[in-house]
Formats: structure tokens, C-alpha cells, sequence
């Protein structure tokens, strides 16, 4: 009996066996026969680059839409149209064409639909692609709807490598800051760089990521110390990766140069940010929204230390991109629009700093939801004009309910609550009410 058993169990083993090797072999087959079609898709986009096709000054967008438009053809196998519309559509995202991107996605997630009626892994990583499109344009609530079933998803079929969930906590980080809920974030960001540094000890980009967004959120926290040395290991480690000039560099370079303002060392911060713009403007030119975003973040940094017509200038460079290569409802437009009302005020322009600074307030009514922190912070921005018009009780009606928004927001020691207090120091102290002043005074210096 212990020998027919011992036969048994012999025999069930080997044919386990076999049906895994066949399994195995099979998954391995269909593997290699979609990287093959990939293969034949891209060499026909490539060929399509011929000047008798699109002409002799031949563009990758325009390659890029003929190959979307060629996609149209792989209808009939839907998991071939999703992984190509895929690509297709972080090419688009790697030139700034986010809207472009965010329509492949879309079709991406059209042909999942069709294969795994119910979704599948690959669905949530096309969805979290899609996510990352949305929050490029602007669109934060939307992308994280889109991310919130991707996360349901991939519940149901976990990540099988650990990098892949790091890529994913970063996106969920990066979406609940940018909606600010930073100290959700703050978690989700340790957990990503803790996965990284585990599972790549020596990939010098990916934990360049993993720095960055955890000193980019505890910066917003209100800890600077935190922050500035996670930015340092950050930048460092993104030069062993790409080299001194390269737009992953610039990607680390300007939240660091930020937080070095916040910091006080403000010649290393400016020099930061001019390297930051001649990086972007030589690799990717004037119109990309990456060098727009450093365009913005250059003009908050010349209008905090009081370089107004510097800062308007800079400002009016980012809203000439409107409705060209930035939506909008791209944040840079509201922030922009709030910057040069901002530098306009002091300058004695106080009619047209003001439509400014409502237009910035509207936008960001429209294109942010109720209750956002940033709907806030325009309003507080306003009432501090209202106090260089003299208008005091303006300008209090605004910043008192904003102050109290933005903490139950961000919380007590966030930059931004920090300057609504100076705000309502400044209109006390202009209004003649001492008392009042010296109470705001006592809170920004409190811990």
C-alpha cells in the first residue's frame, strides 16, 4: 500500500508537472506573440515617418497621430489596442500633449472593458496611467476617482512586483496632496520610499522619486528640516542617475529650490531655480507645461521678496501658454493669474491687480472642489489686496474665515497657514488695532 501510494503520489506529481510546464509554456508563447505584434505596430508607426507619407519635416506628434489613428484597425483584439494605445498614449504624455494622452488612456481602458468585462490587473495599471494624465491637466478630483477603482482593483489582483505598488502608492500619494490631504499622503509616501529602498537598494532613479515626494509633502506638513534633507538625498541621487543635465534632475531641482527658499538660504535657492529653467527650456522647450510650472514657481519666489515687475514678467510668460499648451484647468493658470495680481497691487495697479486676482479665485471655483484648501488661499490672497486698497473690512470679511479653512485644512504648522496669519498681522497693524495684531503674531510664533 505504501508503495501504490508512493506511485500515486509520484505519478500526480509529474503530471502536475507537465500541466504547469504547459501552462507555463502556453503563457510564455502568448507573451511572446503580443510583443511580436507590438513590434510589428511600432516598426509600421516608425514607417510612417517616411517623407512620402507625412512630408519631409515630419514630427513625432504627427507620427503620433497616425499611429492613433492606425490603432483604430486592432478593434478585433482588444488586448493588443489597449497595451498599444497605452504606449501611444505615454509617448504623448512624455512630449506634453496631456490631453492627447489622457484620450489614448481612455481608449486604452475602452478595449480592457472588452477583454475583462470585470477588470483585470492590466486594467488598473492603464487606469492608473490615466490618473496621472488627469492630475498632469489639472483635473485632481477626477484623478483620483479614476485611481479610487484602480485601487479596488488591484485588491482583488494584487501587484506581483514591488516596484510596480510603489509606482501606484506614489500616484495615490502625489493625488491626496494635491487635493491636501497631506498627512494621508505623508504615510503612503513612507510606505513607497520604504518599498523602493527594499526592493531596489541601488536604483538610484527610483529613489530619487521616493525622496522627492516624501520631502515634497512633509515641506507642506511644516517640516522644513524633514524636507530639505529628503531633497538633498533626492537631487544626490538623481545626478548618479541621469547626469548633470537632464529633465529628471530638473524634476527634483525645483521643489528643492523651494523648499531652500522656505529655508532662508535664498541666493542658493534662486540659483537653483535658474538652472531648474535653463534645463527645461534647452530639453523641452518653451511651451512645455514642465517649464511653465518652473516659470510659475520662479515668479512666486522674485514676488515674495518683493521683485514685482520681475515677477509680473514671469507670470505673463506662463498665462501666454493659456489655452495653448496648458488647459485651462492646468493649476498654473489660477496660480499664475494670482502671482502677477499679487505683484501688480504693490505696484500701484490696484484696478487690474484685483480682476486678476478674482478671474484666479473664479478659476479655481470651477476647476477645484468645494471646500479644496486652495479656494482658501485665494481668498485669503484677495483680502490681503483689499488691505493694500485700505478696504479693512473687505479684507477682514475674507481672511478670518479663510484662516480658520486652511487649518482645518492643512493643519496648524503648514506654510500656508503661516502666511494667512502674516496677512491678518499686516491688516490689524494697518487698521490701527494693535491688540488684534499682536493676537496673529502669537499664533504664527506658536509651534
Amino acid at each position: 500500500k505504501l508503495e501504490t501510494a508512493a506511485v500515486s503520489l509520484a505519478l500526480a506529481s509529474l503530471i502536475g508537472g507537465i500541466v504547469a510546464t504547459s501552462i507555463q509554456a502556453r503563457r510564455a508563447e502568448a507573451e511572446s506573440r503580443r510583443a511580436a505584434q507590438v513590434t510589428a505596430f511600432v516598426t509600421t508607426m516608425l514607417g510612417s515617418a517616411d517623407p512620402g507619407s507625412l512630408g519631409r519635416d515630419v514630427t513625432v506628434r504627427e507620427v503620433l497621430d497616425s499611429a492613433a489613428a492606425r490603432a483604430d484597425t486592432l478593434a478585433a483584439n482588444p488586448s493588443l489596442e489597449a497595451e498599444i494605445r497605452s504606449v501611444i498614449g505615454s509617448t504623448y504624455m512624455a512630449l506634453g500633449e496631456f490631453e492627447a494622452g489622457t484620450a489614448q488612456f481612455g481608449r486604452a481602458l475602452e478595449a480592457h472593458r472588452r477583454r475583462a468585462p470585470g477588470g483585470d490587473h492590466a486594467t488598473a495599471i492603464t487606469l492608473t496611467k490615466q490618473s496621472h494624465a488627469l492630475e498632469y491637466l489639472g483635473e485632481y478630483a477626477a484623478a483620483d476617482s479614476v485611481l479610487a477603482i484602480a485601487s479596488g482593483l488591484i485588491g482583488r489582483h494584487p501587484h506581483s512586483d514591488p516596484l510596480e505598488h510603489a509606482t501606484f502608492l506614489d500616484q495615490r500619494g502625489r493625488i491626496l496632496s494635491r487635493l491636501g490631504r497631506n498627512e494621508e499622503a505623508e504615510v503612503i509616501f513612507q510606505e513607497a520610499l520604504d518599498v523602493t529602498a527594499k526592493a531596489a537598494p541601488g536604483r538610484d532613479s527610483l529613489l530619487s522619486y521616493a525622496y522627492g515626494n516624501l520631502g515634497f509633502v512633509k515641506s507642506e506638513l511644516g517640516k522644513p528640516a524633514e524636507a530639505e534633507a529628503l531633497y538633498e538625498a533626492a537631487v544626490a541621487a538623481s545626478r548618479r542617475a541621469y547626469g548633470p543635465d537632464h529633465p529628471e534632475l530638473a524634476s527634483m531641482l525645483s521643489p528643492y529650490a523651494s523648499v531652500l527658499d522656505r529655508a532662508g538660504k535664498t541666493p542658493q535657492a534662486e540659483s537653483t531655480y535658474l538652472q531648474v529653467l535653463d534645463i527645461r527650456r534647452k530639453l523641452l522647450g518653451a511651451e512645455h507645461p514642465e517649464y511653465a510650472w518652473t516659470m510659475f514657481n520662479y515668479a512666486d519666489f522674485l514676488m515674495s521678496h518683493k521683485r514685482f515687475p520681475e515677477a509680473a514678467k514671469w507670470s505673463r510668460e506662463v498665462l501666454k501658454l493659456r489655452g495653448r499648451s496648458l488647459p485651462e484647468t492646468h493649476m498654473a493658470i489660477a496660480t499664475a493669474m494670482g502671482v502677477l495680481g499679487r505683484s501688480l497691487g504693490p505696484m500701484d495697479s490696484l484696478d487690474v491687480a484685483e480682476r486678476y486676482l478674482r478671474e484666479s479665485l473664479e478659476l479655481r471655483r470651477r476647476t477645484l472642489p468645494a471646500g479644496h484648501w486652495a479656494l482658501a488661499s485665494s481668498e485669503s490672497i484677495l483680502g490681503a489686496h483689499f488691505i493694500l486698497a485700505r478696504r479693512f473690512a473687505d479684507a477682514e470679511a475674507l481672511l478670518v474665515p479663510a484662516e480658520r479653512k486652511l487649518v482645518e485644512a492643512r493643519g496648524e504648522d503648514a506654510p500656508v497657514v503661516k502666511d494667512a496669519r502674516v496677512r491678518l498681522v499686516s491688516l490689524y497693524t494697518a487698521w490701527g488695532k494693535p491688540a488684534e495684531a499682536a493676537r496673529w503674531q502669537e499664533k504664527i510664533r506658536a509651534p
